[in-house]
């Protein structure tokens, strides 16, 4: 009886730690949902602007980065690129209450991917999407964080994203 609850409770712990934590691919996927859904603002509300090819190409290096990261390794690379995406996606006009609603969808992802290399980086990897306006990251601040690509989509669609 001893040996089964001990079973029990070692099987409940790693779904624990597995279902609570999630891997750096679902980091990277968050970070590549948010990109698309990035483009999705773009398109809508400044197709001309023109830092879109640079921020496309930042946003890809800043994946590409997160999914390549190894773990017991310095991440501050990896932390720089994804502030050069993130520098340049708050160059972006976030006028009416529908856009701050959007981008505040992208800052939450951005805090969340930054927040899992804070281990490596210290307690400064949020800060990472503090560039926004404070309207932006105060919505952004009471958003659920996202576990998953699937979240990020589903806090796109509250906000009034297709």
């Amino acid at each position: 009886m001893k040996n089964n609850l001990a079973g029990i409770a070692l099987a409940l712990t790693f779904t624990l730690l597995f279902t609570a934590c999630p891997s750096q691919q679902t980091y990277y996927q968050i970070w590549m949902t948010a990109g698309t859904l990035a483009d999705s603002y773009i398109n809508l509300y400044d197709p001309g602007w023109a830092d879109k090819a640079q921020f496309d190409q930042a946003w890809a290096t800043a994946g590409a980065d997160i999914q390549n990261w190894q773990k017991g390794t310095p991440c501050q690379d990896t932390v720089q690129t994804i502030s050069d995406a993130v520098n340049l996606l708050a160059e972006l006009p976030v006028v009416t209450r529908q856009q701050m609603l959007l981008m505040a969808t992208i800052v939450a992802s951005v805090d969340v991917v930054t927040s899992f290399f804070q281990s490596c980086q210290g307690a400064t990897a949020r800060t990472q999407g503090r560039l926004f306006p404070p309207e932006v990251l105060a919505v952004a601040d009471k958003l659920p964080p996202p576990k998953s690509a699937d979240d990020v989509r589903k806090l796109w669609k509250q906000a009034g994203g297709k």
